[in-house]
This record gives C-alpha cells, structure tokens and sequence, in this order.
C-alpha cells in the first residue's frame, strides 16, 4: 500500500491543519520539516483538542471570576 503523500496542498485545510481521512497516523512531520502536526481526520485527535478548549475555557472563565464554582 502506497504511503499518504502528507505534502499534499489538498490534505492541508488553511495551510495549518492537516485533514487526511487515508492516513493512519495521528501526527505527521509538519510542512516546514519543524515538529509534528496532528491528523484532524482521526476522531481521537478532535476529541482530546476539543477537550483541552474546554477546559482552557474554562479555566479562564473561572479566572475572570465569569464562572463561581
């Protein structure tokens, strides 16, 4: 089976995001050649940066006294 081509403009969403449903990795090399960048496609990925969002919301509601707990 032929490996994703992850320097595909097409699998790049706003030449930030990479969204790429045929591959399996979760992260890829980012386009630079600096760091990993997170597969978007993968439910797992969306679940735990959604999470960590709420949670930083959160938080800062709490800290701006927004949120009483």
């Amino acid at each position: 089976m032929d490996e994703p081509d992850i320097y595909d403009p097409k699998h790049w969403k706003w030449s930030t995001f990479y969204y790429n449903q045929g591959d399996k990795n979760w992260f890829v090399p980012g386009k630079e050649g600096l760091g990993l960048r997170p597969n978007f496609a993968h439910k797992s990925i969306q679940f735990i940066f959604g999470l960590i969002l709420i949670i930083t919301t959160v938080l800062i509601l709490y800290n701006l006294d927004v949120l009483k707990f």
